[in-house]
């Protein structure tokens, strides 16, 4: 496996109390996190309508998508690590054309090329999906599919009325966390 994993600075901000929750695509397990709540969000490949990739029958594999360019995450990200993650277990090692920890500029670098980027289950491309100017295809390793999008804070630290309320609402009315 893959030792030393960088921390995401949302991560990092929760450990530390500078922030008191945080919202994060499969972060790695820790003693000082405590996962509030969590939800099935398979890792996506996002490219643009009409793209070839969407005549294919999926779900994808990783060698159908490395003949095109390649926008990435840094990798202290959850979707970069997860990235990661998958090119150790296939065998392969991914060559960017765009890095950015910036969603709007791999969407953007999506829209405009005949790019691809990897996305957490399409929630932060929604808009563009639903407006069909973004496709999100499924890719076929188990890895991609385990995915999650958690809500965290940090164990045993206690929290302020006004903390524990946004926690609740975010629990109660964010969808990906009631889409049973």
């Amino acid at each position: 496996m893959l030792d030393a994993l960088p921390v995401s600075e949302l991560v990092r901000a929760v450990m530390d109390d500078t922030a008191h929750i945080g919202l994060a695509y499969n972060p790695q397990s820790d003693a000082q996190l405590q996962f509030v709540a969590s939800a099935a969000a398979p890792m996506k490949l996002l490219v643009r309508a009409g793209h070839p990739l969407t005549k294919l029958p999926g779900p994808l594999h990783l060698r159908q998508i490395m003949e095109f360019p390649l926008g990435l995450m840094p990798p202290d990200y959850g979707v970069g690590r997860l990235v990661e993650l998958l090119e150790y277990a296939e065998h392969v090692k991914l060559h960017p054309t765009f890095r950015s920890n910036s969603v709007a500029g791999l969407k953007r670098f999506v829209r405009s090329t005949n790019g691809v980027t990897f996305i957490g289950a399409g929630l932060a491309a929604a808009p563009e999906i639903k407006a069909r100017h973004l496709v999100a295809l499924d890719l076929s390793h188990p890895l991609c599919k385990t995915a999650q999008v958690r809500l965290i804070a940090r164990q045993g630290r206690p929290l302020s009325v006004a903390a524990s309320q946004l926690l609740l609402e975010i629990k109660r009315n964010f969808s990906v966390f009631n889409a049973r």
